[in-house]
């Protein structure tokens, strides 16, 4: 099954391609910011009562609609010589790439798995205690559990050293696949520094103030990167996240070329099912939550929405390790069969 939808979606690239440039068109073209701000995307930012931050609100919208305008262009263009495409060295190269894969991959990788049912449970936890958390604690212990550094904001620091720990171990478990070894050792500088900024390097807890060099310059007055430009930062760090986590997936699985590519590469993919998680942390804004429940006190969406990132990517380091092992295990049945001959 899984070999024939891939047949049909390679011969139907082309179409496929022009489909998304029409859309990225058709994005560029209408996405404006009173749009946004009626509908509730970057409302916040683009509302600021910050010139700073409104004004990389704007910024952020026109940029987008032009990468958008381009990349509309680029894709028309690809599917046009996409004959030229397929027979340029590289695609050959990658198509000639073989992955290792044993029996028990498509059961690993697939969409009911343990990673869906882990997100899903935490899931459906965050929106019990958004709808009855007021209910359940006290306005003290919702304080302790919402505010800046309360638990919500320490879990996902720990999720995402743990994630830093595990790709660290991975490093050294992939050895001999050069690109996997690359591939996680960026991952995990990237879990320790997004750790790191989580809980502003730890300037609340040992006291410390802010740096005067960024003390104008970050909106929320922390030693933090990613606050120095109003809200950018965030809102593309939750875009890479739905591409990366709910997007990539999902083209690896439907297109051969992808998934061989992604592995050529050595970047790891999310299972099926947890791309499924991905997608749904996505779609947790404010804007999309408070349309259905009442605000929780003191509670901000995007803390929670980090803690389940955090989450999903140390599943998503947890698919990897089995990954790790399940291409071991061909290996050594590998080398076993050839020593047997």
């Amino acid at each position: 099954m899984t070999d024939l939808l891939n047949s049909r979606t390679e011969s139907n690239t082309p179409k496929f391609i022009m489909a998304a440039a029409l859309l990225f068109l058709v994005a560029g073209i209408f996405i404006t910011p009173n749009l946004l701000i009626s509908l509730g995307p970057m409302r916040i930012a683009l509302t600021s009562e910050i010139q700073s931050a409104r004004d990389m609100a704007y910024f952020e919208v026109s940029l987008f609609r032009v990468c958008c305008v381009l990349l509309s262009i680029l894709m028309i263009v690809a599917a046009f010589k996409w004959k030229q495409i397929l027979s340029s060295k590289f695609v050959q190269r990658v198509n000639n790439h073989i992955v290792l894969e044993s029996n028990n991959y498509q059961t690993m990788m697939g969409a009911r798995n343990l990673s869906f049912i882990v997100i899903v449970i935490c899931i459906v936890l965050g929106i019990i205690y958004i709808a009855s958390g007021d209910l359940i604690f006290n306005d003290v212990q919702l304080k302790l559990i919402n505010t800046e550094d309360g638990v919500i904001e320490y879990g996902s620091a720990l999720f995402l050293i743990l994630s830093c720990i595990a790709s660290l171990i991975l490093v050294f478990k992939w050895r001999g696949h050069k690109e996997r070894v690359i591939m996680h050792s960026v991952f995990a500088f990237g879990f320790f520094a997004m750790a790191g900024e989580e809980i502003s390097w730890g300037q609340r807890i040992f006291n410390l103030d802010t740096l005067e060099a960024i003390k104008d310059l970050n909106i929320q007055n922390e030693n933090t990167l990613h606050n120095l430009l109003g809200y950018f930062a965030d809102h593309l760090f939750i875009a890479i996240v739905f591409i990366y986590g709910a997007v990539m997936p999902y083209v690896a699985y439907t297109n051969k070329f992808f998934r061989k590519f992604f592995d050529y590469i050595g970047v790891p993919i999310a299972s099926l099912g947890l791309a499924i998680g991905f997608l749904i942390i996505t779609m947790m804004q404010s804007w999309t939550v408070y349309r259905i429940f009442e605000p929780l006190p003191h509670l901000r969406m995007p803390e929670l929405r980090e803690l389940y990132t955090a989450i999903a990517f140390s599943l998503l380091m947890y698919e990897s390790w089995l990954l790790c092992k399940d291409r071991r295990s061909v290996n050594l049945s590998d080398k076993k069969s050839k020593n047997e001959q």
